[in-house]
């Protein structure tokens, strides 16, 4: 008799399935900088797959609750390219280059 299927895929053993948690939150620590969109699937996919509650992730990669549910949202409705970041917010301590120049040429 072959494996059990779920989902089209063959289930996975314990160790198989502790493994890729581990694989995946290896992934996910190894670049603490920037949430890239590889980095929010490998997160969406260790809570979708019950190895990790959704609070305990937020938790331990400082995130919250509602922006792991913005991913969930933007990975549904657009995959991989959902979640690419289009624009990036502006620096806020330091006075953009524009509005610098423009208020020396008044002077």
């Amino acid at each position: 008799m072959g494996a059990e299927m779920i989902g089209g895929y063959p289930r996975r053993e314990s160790s198989d399935a502790e493994s890729l948690r581990d694989d995946l939150l290896a992934y996910i620590e190894a670049g603490r900088n920037r949430w890239t969109p590889l980095r929010k699937i490998a997160a969406l996919t260790v809570v979708r797959s019950r190895f990790l509650p959704a609070e305990d992730l937020c938790q331990r990669f400082d995130i919250s609750r509602g922006e792991l549910e913005s991913w969930a949202r933007a990975f549904d409705a657009g995959g991989a390219e959902g979640l690419l970041v289009t624009r990036r917010s502006p620096l806020r301590s330091a006075p953009s280059r524009r509005r610098a120049t423009s208020a020396s040429q008044r002077a």
